[in-house]
């Protein structure tokens, strides 16, 4: 699962929490995990690449 599939699920779910009227400061949990989840996005590099260049060993 990609970071935006999964921000679009908690995006569905705080939607489907505000109609069942669920508690404010749950709500609000779940809306601050949705917008925390891009930030944690880093690319990834192939092992191949980093050992290509040295960084790693190939063992």
């Amino acid at each position: 699962m990609q970071n935006n599939e999964v921000v679009r699920a908690l995006e569905t779910i705080v939607a489907l929490m505000e109609i069942e009227d669920e508690s404010c400061y749950r709500v609000l949990a779940h809306q601050r995990a949705t917008e925390s989840i891009p930030a944690f996005y880093k690319p990834v590099v192939p092992k191949k690449e980093l050992v290509t260049s040295g960084v790693v060993d190939p063992q």
